[in-house]
C-alpha cells in the first residue's frame, strides 16, 4: 500500500487503536536521498535486500521524504510506503510521527506488540553466516524487551555525565504502552535540527527511567539492565566510561551508522569481527 501526504498529519487519535493486544512489530523506517553523505540510498537498498521479515514478524512502514530513487516492494502484504513532500517539516522525528499515526489505516487494523525506529542513516542488518537462521535480526532486540525493560538500543551513552544516561543509536525498539505514553509525545514535537533530534531521542530514555522502566543495551559491554534507581547509578559509571567492547560480538553490532566520520571505518571492522568469530566457530572454540 502507498499513500501520499500533502501536509504533516495533525491528529494522533488513531494511534491508540494500535496497541490493545500483542502482535507483530511495527517498523517505522525513515528515508531521504541524502546528498550530503551519499550512502542513504545504499543503506535503504541493503535493508530491502536482507532486512525484510514475514508478516507474522513485522509490518514495515517506509516514510520517504521528497524525491527518491528507491523501488519499494509494495506488492508485499506487510510493506507500506508514505510519501512526504520535500517541504515536510520536523525531519526524522516528523517522518516517524507520520508513520505512527497512519499505521492503523495502513496496516489494516493490525495490533502491534512493539515499535521499531529505523533510518537510512544506518546500514544493516549484518548477520554472520553462522547465526541461527530461525533467529532474525529483530529477535535479538525484541528478546530483551521483557518487563521492566521498555526500551532496547545498541549502546549506552553518558558522555555528558550520568544525568544524561541514555540509549544511543538505531534501531530503538520500544514496548507498545511505553510508546504511547512516552514516545508519541516526543514524536509530536518538531526539532529544529538533527542535533535537536538526538536530544529528543535521548529524552526518551530519561522519560522511561523517571517512570520506573528499565533500559537494555544490545552490546554486552554494558550492564544488562539500566535501572531507574539512583542507588544503582554508581555501578553504571564503569559501563558507560569504557564504551562498547573493543571487539564487539557480531550479534551486538547488527546495524552500523554510516552518516558520520566513522562510516569508512566501522563496516571493515565489523567484517573483520565476523570473520574472526566465524573462524572460532569453525575451530570449535565458540558456539556463539
Amino acid at each position: 500500500m502507498r499513500i501520499s501526504l500533502t501536509s504533516s498529519p495533525s491528529s494522533c487519535n488513531a494511534v491508540h487503536r494500535l496497541c490493545h493486544v500483542a502482535g507483530p512489530a511495527l517498523v517505522l523506517y525513515e528515508h531521504i536521498d541524502r546528498d550530503d553523505f551519499g550512502t542513504s540510498v545504499d543503506n535503504m537498498r541493503f535493508f530491502l535486500k536482507v532486512g525484510l521479515l514475514p508478516p507474522h514478524r513485522a509490518t514495515f512502514i517506509f516514510i520517504a521524504t521528497g524525491c527518491h530513487s528507491i523501488a519499494f516492494p509494495t506488492a508485499l502484504p506487510n510493506v507500506h510506503v508514505i510519501d512526504r513532500p520535500t517541504s515536510s517539516r520536523c525531519g526524522t522525528i516528523g517522518a516517524w510521527h507520520a508513520g505512527l499515526i497512519h499505521a492503523h489505516s495502513i496496516a489494516g487494523g493490525l495490533k502491534f506488540s512493539h515499535f521499531v525506529l529505523l533510518s537510512s542513516r544506518v546500514r544493516g542488518p549484518f548477520l554472520p553466516s553462522w547465526a541461527p537462521p530461525t533467529l532474525d535480526w529483530l529477535h535479538h532486540y525484541s528478546v530483551l524487551l521483557k518487563p521492566p525493560v521498555a526500551l532496547v538500543g545498541p549502546i549506552v551513552s553518558c558522555e555528558h555525565g550520568l544525568s544524561s544516561l541514555h540509549l544511543k543509536g538505531l534501531p530503538l525498539v520500544i514496548e507498545r504502552r511505553a510508546a504511547l505514553e512516552h514516545l508519541l509525545p516526543i514524536l509530536s514535537t518538531c526539532p529544529g535540527s538533527e542535533a535537536d533530534t538526538t536530544d529528543l531521542l535521548a529524552s526518551l530514555s530519561h522519560r522511561l527511567l523517571e517512570a520506573g522502566h528499565s533500559l537494555r543495551a544490545l552490546a554486552q559491554g554494558f550492564l544488562p539492565n539500566i535501572e531507574a534507581s539512583i542507588a544503582s547509578w554508581p555501578l553504571l559509571r564503569r559501563g558507560c566510561s569504557r564504551g562498547p567492547p573493543f571487539h564487539p560480538h557480531p550479534l551486538e553490532s547488527l546495524f552500523v551508522v554510516t552518516s558520520t566520520a566513522l562510516r569508512d571505518l566501522l563496516p571493515p571492522l565489523l567484517t573483520q569481527e565476523v570473520v574472526r568469530y566465524t573462524r572460532l566457530v569453525d575451530l570449535g572454540k565458540s558456539s556463539s
